[in-house]
């Protein structure tokens, strides 16, 4: 069995690419605050925070966090989820 892979182009109109632009800042910023607030949670209270710890949490930032709230609640999830494979690549 042969499998083939396929790739796609995309080529979004201005306001596609702003949008796009928007959410790729937005979900970075969720990145970074969820890597700092494992950070912080290591150095201060020697304590491992884990993919569940922080999902758990998504509702209420987005509930303060209207530009993330404008996104969609499973690609935020999945930030957090790639988040904690790295992690656990980096600790194997």
């Amino acid at each position: 069995m042969v499998q083939r892979s396929y790739t796609y182009r995309l080529y979004p109109s201005k306001i596609q690419s702003a949008a796009l632009t928007e959410m790729l800042g937005v979900f970075c910023d969720l990145d970074n605050a969820a890597l700092q607030q494992r950070i912080e949670a290591c150095r201060r209270q020697h304590k491992t925070l884990r993919y569940l710890n922080q999902a758990s949490e998504l509702k209420a930032v987005r509930a303060v966090d209207e530009r993330l709230a404008q996104f969609s609640y499973s690609a935020a999830q999945q930030v957090l989820r790639r988040l904690d494979k790295a992690f656990t690549a980096f600790a194997v």
